[in-house]
């Protein structure tokens, strides 16, 4: 019988971790630090299996906490065309050389001329994409860390626009957004009454 407040003796066996392990270079060859890394399960029954961490200034990094098996790998930084992978664990040191991301430029006006501020430019290619802001001078830059041929553009009170791009970048000048068309209405209960907080979708 077990006292209250007893303390009993207890041994815990932890297994070693399957390692993972690389290092980040730039194409000259140096040694990139404070590259996001991420390692995901492949495979089925994946929740639950993935790290992340960051490389240190020798570019190296290390997931040792691992189950066995296949990881995605991924490697992603501001500026950098992302890297993938899929490894097994407990192989030879990853060698991952990242290449500059391209870059798409340009402005984003209105039919009026004037600038169009804080317009959503993103690659078209659903959740995930590339994306960048306008600033006060309706400019962009966006980095193709992953890439893609066609952009959406998205701005309040206005139609959105679609228009092919280079995925290796370009400057695509100026892109002219139309305004909106308006849809106006009632939205009525059956006895006639004015609706409050109605969604009206289109």
């Amino acid at each position: 019988q077990i006292e209250f407040d007893e303390i009993l003796p207890a041994e815990v066996v932890l297994e070693a971790g399957a390692v993972i392990r690389g290092i980040v270079r730039n194409d000259a060859g140096d040694p990139l630090k404070d590259i996001d890394v991420s390692a995901q399960r492949s495979g089925r029954n994946r929740q639950g299996q993935g790290e992340t961490t960051v490389t240190d200034g020798d570019g190296k990094f290390i997931f040792d906490t691992l189950t066995a098996g296949d990881y995605r790998v991924a490697c992603t930084g501001d500026g950098w065309r992302r890297w993938r992978e899929t490894v097994k664990t407990g192989g030879e040191a990853l060698e991952v050389t990242m290449e500059v991301a391209p870059l798409l430029t340009g402005r984003v006006f209105d039919g009026r001329g004037e600038a169009v501020f804080r317009a959503r430019v993103q690659i078209d290619q659903g959740w995930g994409g590339d994306a960048a802001v306008t600033d006060k001078q309706g400019r962009f830059r966006l980095s193709l860390a992953i890439g893609g041929d066609r952009i959406v553009v998205r701005a309040r009170g206005f139609a959105e626009l679609r228009q092919q791009s280079d995925p290796e970048g370009e400057d695509l000048g100026d892109l002219i957004l139309a305004d909106a068309e308006l849809i106006t209405g009632f939205a009525l209960a059956p006895d006639g009454t004015a609706l409050s907080g109605a969604r009206v979708t289109a």
